[in-house]
């Protein structure tokens, strides 16, 4: 705990991540498997925005932003913690995708840091410029990158440093809570945001080819545009909908879902598709669908090449037209949609347990410098 005599670690959240169950996004996630799975979980505190419903069975710490209003909810939370945390130099502190938190607490406290990137940096307050980026370095004790995509973007115009040793890739992972390879249906999953860059627009004019030739097929698309400022479906996803309306309830539309019940979803799908037109740092739903058997199929953005090469199916052009090309090879070719379903099942090294021993592999070696040093 936070308070204890031993040293500890205490993980701040973006104030945009849910840490419960209804409404957790990829970051909320990633800590509570990565912290099940820790051996130094008895040792974690988690801060982060107040939910109505924590996940059970974590230490999990509400913040309210201090000086809510003038400098943003971010640097609002890392104030809070500095508060929190004052007088206390033996906690560690791991900071979550934000490098603006980063540099506030690096500036108003002496505690050990280390920065975990899930997004290209340079399109980060806090990151945006070599200049940022070397500081950031300077002062944590490690910065962890999701891929070698993002670890790139990070050393960019950076030249030689001595502090490159701390900028290290460790992949995201997820628990693979089946045993064998689920049965699968003839449905085609796409999990994500319904934003232009995720490429949701390729997939319905794709749908729109393919689907009508294949009568035992459907699809599901699963996420929303939502926000918490705006309750209606952005313009782009109402479009969308009415497209797929046309095709006579082929294609299905479940909005929003917990990620409970989103695996549920993954385990019938035969084919997962992440069309992403942007950058993608890994993705986190290519990962879900290579951890439950899938035919995953994507773009080649960013880090996507990292989870999927030699394990699922990479589209070039990025267009429609060569995404309905593949699609409707895979559902043609049983043979190459088992074998993709194949390798997704047997080549899986995103399982849990080995990125958690890594991330407390490089927490003790903080925390023994800290021991050290007291």
């Amino acid at each position: 705990m936070v308070g204890a005599a031993e040293p500890a670690i205490a993980i701040l959240l973006p104030a945009a991540e849910q840490f419960g169950p209804e409404r957790a996004g990829a970051i909320a996630l990633h800590v509570r498997d990565v912290t099940r799975a820790s051996r130094l979980r008895d040792r974690v505190r988690i801060f982060g925005a107040p939910v109505e419903q924590p996940f059970e069975g974590f230490d999990f710490c509400p913040l309210r932003p201090a000086w809510h209003g003038l400098r943003g909810r971010n640097v609002g939370l890392a104030e809070e913690l500095c508060r929190r945390l004052r007088g206390r130099g033996r906690v560690l502190v791991e900071v979550y995708n934000r490098p603006n938190m980063f540099a506030h607490l690096a500036a108003r406290t002496d505690l050990p840091l280390t920065l975990r990137l899930s997004n290209d940096p340079r399109t980060m307050r806090g990151a945006r410029t070599p200049a940022e980026r070397a500081r950031l370095l300077a002062r944590a004790e490690a910065i962890f990158c999701v891929s070698d995509y993002v670890r790139e973007r990070f050393q960019r115009d950076l030249g030689p440093t001595a502090e490159a040793g701390k900028l290290q890739v460790l992949r995201n992972a997820i628990p693979r809570t089946l045993t064998a390879p689920p049965a699968k249906e003839r449905l085609i999953l796409f999990v994500g945001r319904i934003i232009e860059q995720k490429g949701v627009g390729d997939l319905v004019a794709a749908l729109e080819e393919i689907l009508p030739r294949h009568p035992g097929w459907r699809a599901e698309i699963i996420g929303t545009s939502r926000t918490r400022r705006r309750g209606e479906p952005s313009a782009f996803e109402a479009a969308l909908r009415e497209r797929c309306a046309q095709l006579g309830g082929a294609v299905q539309w479940p909005g929003f879902l917990a990620n409970d019940r989103v695996m549920v979803h993954y385990r019938r799908a035969a084919v997962v598709v992440v069309p992403s037109l942007w950058p993608e740092p890994l993705a986190r739903t290519a990962i879900e669908g290579l951890a439950n058997g899938c035919a995953v199929l994507a773009y080649p953005s960013g880090g996507l090449p990292e989870v999927l090469r030699d394990r699922g199916l990479l589209i070039e052009p990025a267009a429609p037209q060569a995404l309905a090309l593949a699609l409707e090879r895979v559902i043609l070719d049983d043979a190459l949609r088992a074998e993709l379903q194949d390798r997704a099942w047997r080549d899986y090294p995103f399982d849990i347990a080995p990125l958690a021993d890594a991330i407390d592999g490089r927490r003790e070696a903080i925390l023994a410098g800290l021991r050290k040093a007291a």
